[in-house]
This record gives C-alpha cells, sequence and structure tokens, in this order.
C-alpha cells in the first residue's frame, strides 16, 4: 500500500496558502480603506481634479470634449479624474463630461452618447462611485500596452467598494460614437501611431469588490 501522507500534507498546505492569500487580500483591502476614512473623513477624498480641466467647453456637455485627455496623464492621472468627475457629477451632472471624455473610442462606442453614459451610474454595481467619501488609487501594472489600475472607494453607504480600470493609449479626437461626436471645427491631423501623441483612455471599469467596513 502506498503512503499517500506526503502528497496529501502538500496539498493541504497549498490549499492553506491560496486561502490565507486571499484572506490577506481582504484585509489589506479593509485597512486600507478604514485608514483612508479615517484620515479623510466623510466628505473628504484624495481624488482631486486637476486645475487645467476645471473649465469644460460649452458644446462638450452635449457631448465629450476630446481637450481633456493629455499625453503627459498617467494612467493613474486619468483614473483619478474620472473618478473625482464621477463623484462630484451627483450633484452636478455636467461634471461627468470628463469622465467620459477620458473614455476611450471603443468605450465610448458600447456605452452610446453621454446621456446613456450618464444612466450606467443607474446600475447598483457603479452606483457606490457617485458621491464616494473617499478613494484610494494603486499603482499601475502596465503590460503590453494595457494599464491596469486598482481602486477602492468608500461609498455614501460607509461601506469600501473595489473597482479594476483598464486603460490603453488612443487618439482623443478618435471619433467613438459617430461623426455627431467629432468636434465642430476641428480635425486629428496626427499620426496614430505616434506614441508622444497618444492619450491613456479608459476601456473598462470593472466592479471587483464590496466590503462592509462596519461588519469587519
Amino acid at each position: 500500500m502506498k503512503n499517500h501522507s506526503g502528497t496529501d500534507r502538500r496539498r493541504f498546505n497549498g490549499i492553506g496558502l491560496l486561502i490565507g492569500s486571499l484572506i490577506g487580500a481582504l484585509l489589506a483591502i479593509v485597512w486600507f480603506a478604514v485608514s483612508l476614512q479615517s484620515e479623510t473623513g466623510p466628505g473628504r477624498s484624495d481624488v482631486t481634479g486637476f486645475s487645467d480641466v476645471e473649465s469644460i467647453a460649452p458644446w462638450a456637455v452635449d457631448g465629450f470634449d476630446p481637450t481633456l485627455a493629455r499625453p503627459d496623464y498617467s494612467p493613474v492621472d486619468v483614473v483619478r479624474l474620472q473618478l473625482a468627475s464621477i463623484r462630484d457629477s451627483e450633484k452636478n451632472p455636467e461634471r461627468l463630461v470628463v469622465c467620459y471624455s477620458l473614455a476611450s473610442p471603443d468605450n465610448r462606442r458600447v456605452t452610446g452618447p453621454l446621456n446613456r453614459f450618464a444612466k450606467l451610474f443607474d446600475d447598483e454595481r457603479y452606483r457606490p462611485l457617485l458621491g464616494h467619501r473617499s478613494a484610494m488609487i494603486g499603482r499601475a501594472q502596465i503590460r503590453d500596452g494595457v494599464a491596469a489600475v486598482m481602486t477602492t472607494v468608500i461609498a455614501g453607504d460607509g461601506n469600501a467598494y473595489a473597482f479594476h480600470f483598464l486603460l490603453s493609449r488612443h487618439s482623443p479626437f478618435e471619433i467613438g460614437i459617430g461623426a455627431e461626436s467629432a468636434v465642430p471645427g476641428t480635425t486629428d491631423e496626427r499620426s496614430p501611431d505616434e506614441e508622444s501623441e497618444q492619450c491613456w483612455m479608459t476601456n473598462a471599469v470593472i466592479p471587483a469588490l464590496q466590503v462592509d467596513i462596519e461588519s469587519a
């Protein structure tokens, strides 16, 4: 009869390490969320916009503003601007133009025009982003031209929600939802293959995890 005790022990240890890693990741999110909440307090956030996006072109309210995307913005910069835009749009819907303008052309093709894009936040999976109290943005992990940025927000209900932002480089003037989305009087004469002229824009935002801080 073969002795399987060694194999069983290694298998048990492997399962234990996997469970331990998952628990550790969960506790890390809770710890970051709680510490951030205690530092910023309700109504404040470490997510702030940049001074040069405070003025939105009047025509952008009905479409998007390609001038908001800039080649010198990092993936984290884009996520920070989008989070601030979504947060502020709860009281000022026009602020959502910033988030929409930093979405990639493919993203806009899927979501449709701005008024349809705004309805995404009626979904309970994304509603916590509206008016969130505070947010923590992780470092960008870039591989094969795609940047992944994990974020955790403290929502108005006091719970922590994690979201996975995926970004890639695009021309900000690339038409996303049809000819009507082009900016009047503007053309993109730059080569879309020139990386120096490309801007990080968000392809997708994936809800990752919810943590009830009070019960945790």
